[in-house]
């Protein structure tokens, strides 16, 4: 067995394209000036910024909606109130919360949705000032209802954020027709280097070569959007259906309406820890969650046995993976789940 480097942490840290590379270099030795600067070069720059933030108004179907090019996440200017949030945010938006100083609660799951009469009902108690969600979350990939939680939220008058980064590249979407006012798109999670806030008014003093950057990979994505979401749907399908016929007791979280290339596997009986630290001396590189050590926390939050959630990984795949990387993967897996649970003296070893 040939030894192959195979990254599936795609989630966390996509791929940055050359071209994107190159529009950033060309950016940055280019065209200087700061944008507004009542000098050509800054005139120039602020038409440049403005066309950035028009390119992406099609393809995120955000026309009519202020956005602006940022490092990080910004939440929206809020009432007093509590923040209710699903249990698969990011940490990121987490710590944006607490940072914030924002008092939180989790949002109760059903079948792995985000429970919207729940919501209704804190609303109703005039009481809750933000309402944080993603549309599909980064563990699982279920599609939440955002489009009947921003309704409900608009009723009330209470700002909803949506997370849609797990989206991008993955499902078509529209900003615009969920009714969504605020809302947050990770690069990393898509090969970009910089990041988006919905519900923001431009930034023209924003580092112009990131913008470029960032508009460069949405149109580079969008040119193929619907072959990349074709063959992402493929190459998850096969993994999943091949790593059955390899392995006994598993356990895929998410439910039937998730988005394709993220899975999240429960091996039973075997630590994560274990797995991950195999499969990394064997070249794979796959998401770790939020500790090493720990089971993945928003799983317990869902209310998974610990037993399960300690047993989990996360797969998230990309249009820059192959086949040959995915059949790798399924040669060097299931001997070393085999190998552990024989060596534990796990009921789930299959002789």
């Amino acid at each position: 067995m040939n030894f192959k480097q195979t990254y599936l942490d795609n989630l966390a840290y996509a791929p940055v394209p050359l071209e994107v590379i190159k529009v950033i270099g060309e950016y940055y030795s280019e065209h200087i000036g700061l944008a507004g600067s009542f000098h050509q070069w800054g005139r120039w720059n602020k038409s440049a910024m403005e066309h950035f933030i028009e390119s992406i108004e099609e393809p995120l179907g955000c026309a009519g909606i202020d956005c602006a090019f940022t490092l990080g996440i910004k939440l929206p200017k809020i009432r007093k109130g509590k923040t209710l949030v699903s249990p698969f945010e990011q940490p990121d938006i987490m710590r944006a919360i607490v940072e914030y100083e924002r008092d939180f609660i989790n949002i109760p799951l059903s079948d792995w949705i985000v429970d919207v009469k729940w919501i209704k009902k804190q609303l109703e108690k005039k009481d809750v000032g933000l309402v944080v969600i993603s549309a599909a979350d980064r563990v699982t990939g279920a599609i939440q209802p955002i489009e009947r939680i921003a309704a409900i939220c608009n009723k009330f008058d209470v700002p909803f954020f949506v997370d849609f980064s797990t989206l991008i590249g993955r499902r078509r979407f529209s900003v615009k027709e969920y009714g969504i006012r605020y809302g947050y798109i990770c690069g990393r999670s898509f090969g970009a280097p910089c990041d988006l806030i919905i519900g923001n008014e431009p930034d023209l003093t924003f580092p112009l070569p990131l913008a470029a950057g960032f508009s460069k990979a949405i149109m580079l994505l969008y040119d193929t959007i619907d072959e990349t979401i074709s063959y992402l749907e493929e190459l998850t399908k096969y993994f999943q259906d091949t790593i059955q016929l390899h392995l006994p007791h598993l356990i895929f979280h998410g439910g039937d309406n998730k988005i394709s290339g993220v899975l999240a596997i429960a091996f039973e009986d075997v630590p994560r820890e274990s797995m991950i630290l195999a499969l990394d001396m064997q070249g794979v590189a796959i998401r770790s969650g939020d500790s090493l050590a720990k089971p993945i926390e928003s799983l317990i939050a869902a209310e998974v046995p610990e037993r399960i959630a300690e047993s989990t990984l996360i797969f998230a795949f990309w249009h820059t993976n192959n086949r040959e990387e995915i059949d790798y993967v399924l040669r060097v897996l299931p001997p070393i789940v085999d190998r552990i649970r024989f060596e534990t003296d796990s009921p789930k070893f299959n002789a």
